[in-house]
Formats: C-alpha cells, sequence, structure tokens
C-alpha cells in the first residue's frame, strides 16, 4: 500500500489579527514564518504534513472536516491574495525494506 506524503507553502500576504491567525495555525499543525523583521506584516504558511483537511475536536475526541480555504480566506486583509503551492509523492515502504 502506498502513502502519498506532500509539503506545502504559502507565498506572503497580511492577516488581520495575527494572535487570532497564529491560534488558529497553532491547532493545525501549520507554521508561520514571517518575512523579516524589515516586514512585520507580512507572513508565509508553512506545512510539514501537507495543507490540513481535517481538525481534531477536543470536545468529541474525534476528527472533523475542515474548510482550510475558506476560514484561511476570513483571516485575509482586504485585497490580499494566499496562494498555497504543495509538492508531494507516493511513497511505498513494503517495497523498500
Amino acid at each position: 500500500m502506498a502513502n502519498y506524503e506532500a509539503t506545502a507553502r504559502s507565498n506572503y500576504f497580511s492577516v488581520k489579527d495575527m494572535p487570532a491567525f497564529t491560534a488558529w495555525c497553532s491547532t493545525l499543525n501549520v507554521e508561520v514564518s514571517p518575512v523579516s523583521a524589515r516586514n512585520p506584516g507580512l507572513i508565509a504558511l508553512l506545512f510539514a504534513e501537507g495543507v490540513p483537511s481535517s481538525s481534531y475536536n477536543e470536545d468529541t475526541q474525534d476528527l472533523e472536516d475542515l474548510d482550510f480555504y475558506g476560514d484561511l480566506a476570513s483571516h485575509l486583509i482586504a485585497g490580499q491574495v494566499a496562494v498555497i503551492r504543495d509538492s508531494g509523492h507516493l511513497a511505498f515502504p513494503a517495497l523498500f525494506k
């Protein structure tokens, strides 16, 4: 059986409320990366495991479907665009043992 392994990142953009945005990202295991100290308002997203499609609900202790792109759009400042690029591959662990 094959596993799909992916990483992803975004372009640089600005959000309405940085503390609320970073809190949302931390619940999804998405890293927020600032551009530089000279551009404190611009950030990029780094995804170690690809773009999330579900999130863990502490109350129900179960995974729930996630509208990642819709939720991301709600954090953007008007006129900002977030572009996410994904790169992945199929891994066949049984073939390489």
